[in-house]
């Protein structure tokens, strides 16, 4: 049986490619869970600061035009904490 030398080095190279990258602690999949909530958080704080400058826009245009903007609401931007007790459980234990 005859062995290519090329061959298995690829092989060879290609593993240690794949080992580098399960290993990067970048990659998506070695985040942590944290980190997907902060992005989450992001996500809805920008959703909702965005929403508020277009009922500001509103509120300027009922004021502009003589009407009533009692019927506008604004959203609350919270912080992070307040957020993530909405998702977690404040009793979770975490074994570590």
């Amino acid at each position: 049986m005859k062995l290519n030398i090329i061959e298995v080095l690829n092989v060879i190279a290609s593993e240690e490619a794949s080992l580098e990258l399960l290993n990067d602690a970048n990659a998506s999949w070695n985040q942590l869970a944290i980190d997907d909530y902060h992005d989450l958080y992001d996500y809805e704080m920008t959703c909702r600061e965005m929403a508020n400058e277009q009922t500001f826009d509103l509120c300027d245009w009922l004021m502009s035009h003589g009407e009533s903007y009692d019927h506008v609401t604004f959203e609350k931007i919270i912080s992070f904490n307040e957020w993530k007790n909405q998702f977690i459980n404040p009793y979770l234990v975490v074994i570590a």
